[in-house]
């Protein structure tokens, strides 16, 4: 990949509805923390991990570690960012260094800040071929990436029709990070 791109990293985990399962991302053996280049995101057995304008220090071996009471199981992938040129990405002004390093740690406060994307929606899981009979329930589900972006607009249709929230269909489109 090359520099100001954004990576995205998924997987499917198991059991799903484990109230002990933790899961960790780590770059170099590191943990990753949440930040504004760096979200993730769990959600029923999905597992996300978005880098967004990537640096040549993002170059490296990237781990999830997903683990519980009886054990742990681990993930590996490799990421490589070409240099566009000469990025300086060293601080100009070290004494302040500290203090963004201190905003950006903050546990008790959740941003409204906006995720800025540079990509194109892309379906991650596409909708699946269901089969029912006359008075079932169906449901429909997909995944898509950006994740987080809240300028992303879902629409359903049926025939080429919008589908309107109703007493036949109701609409849910999940699309948060994890704080």
């Amino acid at each position: 990949m090359a520099e100001g791109q954004i990576a995205h990293f998924e997987a499917q985990i198991e059991p799903i509805h484990d109230p002990d399962l933790k899961i960790e991302f780590l770059h170099n053996g590191k943990p990753i923390k949440q930040g504004s280049r760096f979200h993730t995101l769990c959600d029923f057995g999905y597992v996300a991990l978005d880098i967004g304008q990537l640096v040549s220090d993002d170059s490296g071996d990237y781990t999830c570690r997903v683990y519980n009471k009886f054990g742990e199981a681990t993930s590996f992938t490799s990421l490589n960012i070409t240099a566009k040129g000469t990025l300086d990405t060293s601080s100009q002004r070290p004494e302040g260094l500290e203090k963004i390093k201190q905003l950006e740690t903050r546990q008790n406060v959740h941003s409204k800040e906006e995720l800025r994307t540079f990509q194109k929606p892309v379906f991650t899981m596409p909708l699946q071929n269901v089969e029912k009979e006359e008075n079932q329930n169906v449901r429909f589900a997909a995944r898509l990436i950006p994740v987080g972006d809240t300028t992303l607009n879902v629409k359903w249709f049926k025939n080429g029709q919008v589908i309107e929230t109703g007493t036949k269909s109701i609409i849910h489109n999940q699309n948060h990070k994890q704080h």
